[in-house]
């Protein structure tokens, strides 16, 4: 296992987890997403309305 040295750790990848990530990235954070499964849900989709 690799260790990696993060100054947070967002637990979750739903809305609130990933808009949080958007603004660390804005302000140049370094961090990390925790969830409990490896990618996206399977219920979201694009809308093409």
């Amino acid at each position: 296992m690799i260790m990696q040295s993060k100054d947070i750790i967002i637990v979750g990848a739903g809305p609130t987890g990933l808009m949080m990530a958007n603004q660390l990235t804005r302000f140049g954070v370094d961090y990390i997403i925790l969830d409990q499964k490896s990618g996206p849900p399977d219920h979201y989709s694009l809308s093409t309305a």
